[in-house]
């Protein structure tokens, strides 16, 4: 009796090894897919916050050497100092940083970082003069 079980239970394994080495694969390719999602999530992180610290220092920056110092700032005084922001955030990531970013973010045409880059830098511009208005208004 011992030995039909015996028998019939290696049967069984024989029977059943491809459904246990399909079911291992699938396992191992869902582990690959989590890992990889968790790799590209972290890089679409890191990028995104280096372009925060970047067009924050930009904004800052800009504010510091060509704002402060207008009396009566114009429109026009205005677009140069967001195009000098641009150009700081531009000349601070550097051609590769800003591949890296583009393949990162899955944004296909310079254009297209451009206007992500005007929203940040506009986002940084309100955040720096919430902070003001918050230092101004404690007072």
């Amino acid at each position: 009796m011992k030995e039909q079980l015996a028998s019939l239970g290696i049967e069984a394994l024989k029977a059943l090894s491809p459904v246990f080495l399909a079911l291992l694969g699938w396992v191992a390719l869902r582990v690959q897919q989590l890992i990889a999602a968790k790799v590209k999530n972290e890089k679409v992180a890191g990028i995104l916050g280096r372009l925060n610290e970047v067009a924050f220092d930009a904004v800052k920056e800009v504010q510091q050497t060509f704002v402060s110092k207008l009396e009566k700032p114009t429109t026009e005084d205005f677009v140069k100092a967001k195009d000098q922001a641009l150009a700081a955030i531009k000349s601070h990531m550097g051609a590769k940083g800003l591949v890296e970013a583009k393949k990162v973010l899955g944004i296909e045409n310079e254009g297209d970082l451009e206007k992500m880059l005007l929203g940040l830098l506009e986002s940084r511009v309100h955040d720096l003069k919430m902070s003001k208005a918050a230092v101004g208004g404690a007072k």
